[in-house]
């Protein structure tokens, strides 16, 4: 008798479970069967419920924790500091923001889990879109922009996982900046005011992971060779690094 493997089709009977063992071990087999099949969209809105999850445990921890509340309240000051010496904000004004931050927990543990929510959902959208007009011009694909959300959505499950590992690594080394990046090296002496540390912490494994895997899914759906959907999907995660980097929402 013939043993099933991980290598399944994802099609309309594919299971959950194998599904995700695909996205580990066979990221292009996880992909097989989508493309001109209608659109599934729990397959995008289960990960963006779970990656939700994973930023409403962030912040809840972020402001919970005593040290991981006060790692976070001196990077802030850090930047007010700057901004005073810069003269974008005056001495008042970032000791009234100091005061607000000292005593808001429960205010910011729920304007965070609003706020971040409402970002996940935005990142999903548009990185879906870019991944779509990606894949539209250079690989020529006709599959529409639901299909590449689906896409984006099972790639997605990687940074979920990287997700739990990375609370794993909060509260095992006991710092905000524990995260499974090129950062880690320096993570007790991080300055979030620094561009090269920022950059680092912003190569993060799974990010980089979950691009290559978007990748090879935006290539099977597209028929086309994995390794230039990898080029793009790769391309436009570093495209988004440097985003992130210059506008500061990477600290």
């Amino acid at each position: 008798m013939e043993v099933p493997t991980l290598q399944t089709p994802t099609g309309a009977d594919t299971s959950f479970g194998t599904t995700i063992a695909n996205l580990f071990a066979s990221p292009s087999e996880a992909f097989v069967g989508l493309a001109g099949q209608p659109v599934k969209h729990t397959r995008w809105v289960f990960p963006l419920l779970a990656t939700i999850a994973i930023v409403i445990a962030v912040v809840y921890l972020m402001f919970s924790n005593e040290t991981f509340r006060q790692q976070m309240q001196d990077a802030q000051v850090a930047v007010m500091d700057k901004a005073v010496q810069e003269e974008k904000m005056t001495q008042e004004q970032a000791d009234m923001a100091i005061e607000r931050m000292e005593g808001g927990g429960s205010m910011f543990i729920i304007i965070g889990t609003i706020f971040g929510g409402i970002f996940v959902a935005l990142y999903y959208v548009v990185g879906a879109l870019f991944l779509w007009l990606g894949a539209k011009f250079v690989l020529k694909t006709s599959e529409p922009y639901g299909r590449h959300l689906e896409v984006y959505g099972l790639a997605s499950w990687i940074g979920v996982f990287g997700g739990v590992i990375t609370l794993v690594m909060m509260l095992a080394m006991n710092s905000i900046y524990a995260t499974p990046s090129a950062a880690l090296a320096f993570y007790d002496s991080f300055d979030p005011g620094n561009t090269t540390h920022r950059l680092l912490r912003a190569l993060d494994l799974f990010g980089a992971w979950q691009a290559v895997v978007a990748g090879f899914g935006i290539s099977k759906v597209a028929g086309k060779d994995s390794t230039m959907g990898i080029v793009v999907a790769v391309g436009l995660w570093l495209v988004w690094v440097g985003i992130s980097v210059a506008l500061g929402l990477a600290r």
